[in-house]
């Protein structure tokens, strides 16, 4: 059985993002073990989002200088994770519902290497009322 994909109208961000994941539209379906990640959203509503100012696009890296400020000297800070309530500018939905990163492909180094099912993921999960990730996940590569 195949699950609708639970997002609204596309936007480029969300088009680029979905192409992450190996879907072209909203109107694809998932597969019935949907990534955890596209239900979650967790840490996008949990944690400062700091990187080097090197990877903005206008330094030669992948994320979009618009979505980001800096903090100081040779950091930045991704929109948004710098109040509280967190919540990720890049991030298109709702945490524990339906969530994408709408910069995917373009994410900083630190979302790259936040692990999915880590203590970090499951604490976050928690805050946000959410089950803890203790499944092997080698079925879904990509993380959020």
């Amino acid at each position: 059985m195949r699950a609708p994909l639970p997002f609204p109208a596309c936007s480029p961000l969300l088009t680029s993002a979905l192409r992450s994941f190996g879907l072209s539209t909203v109107s694809d379906t998932m597969p019935d073990s949907v990534h955890p990640c596209l239900t979650c959203g967790a840490c996008c509503h949990e944690y400062r989002v700091e990187f080097p100012v090197y990877e903005l696009q206008s330094m030669g890296g992948s994320v979009p200088d618009a979505l980001a400020h800096e903090v100081h000297g040779n950091r930045w800070r991704m929109d948004g994770t710098e109040r509280h309530p967190v919540r990720c500018v890049a991030l298109i939905g709702r945490c524990g519902k339906q969530s994408i990163c709408g910069i995917y492909e373009q994410r900083p180094s630190t979302c790259r290497s936040f692990e999915m099912g880590s203590e970090r993921c499951n604490q976050a999960r928690a805050r946000h009322g959410l089950a803890p990730l203790d499944a092997p996940w080698d079925d879904f590569p990509l993380a959020a």
